[in-house]
């Protein structure tokens, strides 16, 4: 990763999450979270959120790319070697993406309308919800 990712504030990142998916097909797939306790990384128009669990999952979440292709997965990388994240999870079809990179699902969960992210809406269909571990690097 380049020189520009940075331990971010969370107001940095909620700004770009909010500048990046506002209104696009993507936002409902991404979860914006608000916490200011939590780790925020920020590369340009890409970002993430480190969620140390406490049971030795430690999760990359809203990870939202708003700059070139591939530049959330670097950022995803960059977390995995400095902040040790080894925990995703994700509608189908990203664990195709995650798994790429080295995680496998241990559980799915079929869709259930009831823990729909807020601004789901039945065109973007009814995907599996994969919980994934990193198991090879």
């Amino acid at each position: 990763m380049n020189n520009t990712t940075l331990e971010a504030s969370d107001m940095t990142y909620l700004t770009a999450f909010d500048e990046c998916l506002t209104g696009t097909a993507r936002a409902p797939y991404v979860t914006r979270f608000d916490d200011p306790t939590l780790i925020y990384l920020v590369s340009g128009r890409t970002g993430l959120v480190v969620i140390d669990h406490g049971d030795g999952r430690i999760e990359a979440g809203g990870l939202f790319n708003g700059g070139p292709k591939g530049a959330g997965l670097a950022l995803l990388d960059f977390a995995i070697e400095n902040y040790g994240v080894n925990y995703v999870e994700c509608f189908a079809p990203l664990n195709r993406v995650y798994a790429r990179i080295g995680f496998l699902t241990r559980a799915v969960s079929p869709f259930n309308w009831d823990y729909a992210p807020q601004h789901w809406h039945p065109s973007l269909g009814t995907p599996d919800y994969h919980k994934m571990e990193l198991v090879y690097r």
